[in-house]
């Protein structure tokens, strides 16, 4: 199961989203049938926390594949910005947005198994960190079409300044 988290990410780092989902999805599969394994040929003192870090696997590879799904409708929406592929980018926002909840869902899940173990730690705090991202993004989805100027076209002023200067935007001090 982990290798196949480890997998994911590394093919979602390429944008190879797709390939990214399906290795997501075994490596779900592989942490359930461990679990199950666990919860059938183990007594119940056993399991606790053995059991805790799996489903707490099967979270995060779920969480992955969400991720991989939004990354893909990403680009999608991408190309659909810069003319490159007929796409209802109202419908690429949901889908996003729905993905990043499902993602955030499973976070939120691995959080709740409230696993002590230090050689993980690291890692649970990364997973958590990215929560409060992706809630951060989920909340700016809507004013993306805004931004874009889908509704009406936009014109922005980019300014670009250098602080070093005692003028930074090259006005004449008198």
């Amino acid at each position: 199961g982990g290798w196949g988290l480890n997998q994911s990410y590394r093919l979602a780092l390429n944008s190879n989203f797709l390939q990214a989902k399906i290795a997501a999805r075994g490596s779900e599969q592989n942490f359930k049938n461990v679990l199950l394994a666990t919860k059938l040929f183990s007594g119940p003192l056993e399991t606790g926390d053995f059991t805790r870090l799996l489903a707490a696997g099967e979270n995060l590879s779920l969480g992955a594949g969400h991720l991989a799904e939004a990354g893909g409708e990403g680009q999608k929406l991408g190309a659909a910005i810069f003319g490159q592929e007929p796409t209802d980018l109202n419908e690429s926002l949901t889908s996003i947005k729905l993905s990043i909840s499902m993602a955030e869902e499973e976070l939120a899940q691995v959080e709740a198994q409230k696993i002590q173990l230090p050689f993980l730690q690291d890692q649970l705090t990364k997973a958590l960190s990215l929560r409060q991202k992706l809630t951060k993004i989920k909340n700016f989805l809507p004013n993306f079409p805004w931004l874009l100027g889908f509704d009406n076209p936009r014109t922005y002023l980019v300014l670009l300044e250098n602080n070093f200067m005692l003028t930074p935007t090259q006005r004449l001090i008198l």
